[in-house]
């Protein structure tokens, strides 16, 4: 765990107090053990011997929603996602992965037909769970963690949804749709949407059906065996596809894959994440857009804030 990456990071850190003001889960709980300062105080202590590797520490960790509002504006430029994330592959190497995560990423996340079944399921059984018991959840692996609810699923998953290819006449470019879980399972007329407008502006979308989770709660768990494995069959499955660029439409997943992969597999994920675009990114750098005045509500994750706001400010005759 003590990289030079790691205590290089650890070390910028100057104890300023910022994150303080912008982090979501310091101004829920006041706790500073749940800020970036406090949790960088902790890996210090870890790295000196003064603390040791307990479920407790874990909890500190794993109370961070990873939204990075904190390296954003960092003053020192501390790159909070490598400290965290170390940490957490470290403490994962000595405490083990719980029981039930670790059955849900080995087994079902690496089946897409395995994972099927089991929201399938899952979602029939929750039905006999009182309202008032059901938690939230952002991303469906998570959904047998904490008592979280399963929004309700789709008719038609967008992988099922899309088996063939829509041909363009004369297609400007050809990518691929990198789906991402929750889309695909429960919000699929998101997919359907940006199909549709990619279709519209002469691009040909192919949705390749062996893509799976990107692995991010895997990965957020520091089972990162199973991240990799993930990593590894999506990357080989967009270079088969051949297109030109791979578009995704989650901000947590287009993260994973842009960023995140390279720490997993290195070199060998350049030529892919060199490819991936948010949609909105995507369509306001390919496409002319005329001005207009509008609003959309921002993920805290994407890394393509700014083109957000400029692609719904901008009017091609589809939105």
């Amino acid at each position: 765990m003590n990289t030079k990456a790691w205590r290089d990071e650890i070390n910028k850190c100057a104890k300023c107090g910022k994150c303080r003001s912008i982090c979501p889960v310091f101004i829920e709980t006041g706790n500073e053990s749940m800020v970036a300062r406090g949790r960088i105080s902790l890996a210090e202590a870890l790295r000196n011997g003064e603390i040791f590797h307990t479920e407790l520490l874990r909890d500190y960790l794993l109370s961070c929603k990873k939204c990075l509002r904190c390296s954003s504006i960092c003053p020192s430029g501390v790159d909070y996602d490598i400290i965290i994330q170390t940490m957490l592959d470290d403490l994962a190497k000595h405490l083990g992965i719980w029981l039930i995560p670790r059955i849900v990423f080995r087994l079902f996340l690496t089946r897409r037909w395995l994972f099927n079944l089991l929201l399938k399921t899952a979602s029939i059984f929750q039905r006999l769970v009182p309202l008032k018991r059901r938690g939230t959840m952002r991303h469906l692996p998570f959904m047998l963690m904490g008592g979280r609810w399963i929004p309700p699923l789709a008719k038609k998953s967008v992988l099922r949804n899309h088996r063939n290819t829509k041909k363009i006449k004369d297609p400007k470019m050809k990518v691929g749709f990198y789906v991402g879980c929750l889309i695909n399972y429960v919000y699929t007329d998101i997919a359907d949407a940006v199909i549709e407008v990619l279709n519209h502006l002469g691009v040909e979308v192919v949705v390749p059906s062996k893509q799976l989770c990107c692995g991010i709660p895997a990965r957020s768990l520091g089972d990162a065996k199973t991240a990799r494995r993930l990593a590894e069959a999506n990357v080989e499955v967009f270079e088969k596809a051949n297109v030109d660029f791979i578009i995704n439409a989650c901000a947590t997943c287009g993260r994973t894959l842009k960023r995140d992969y390279l720490h997993i597999l290195g070199d060998r994920a350049l030529p892919f994440t060199n490819k991936i675009y948010d949609v909105s990114e995507f369509i306001e750098k390919y496409f002319h857009m005329k001005q207009r005045h509008s609003a959309r509500r921002l993920p805290t994750m994407t890394l393509v804030i700014s083109t957000g706001v400029k692609i719904y400010q901008s009017n091609p005759g589809i939105f």
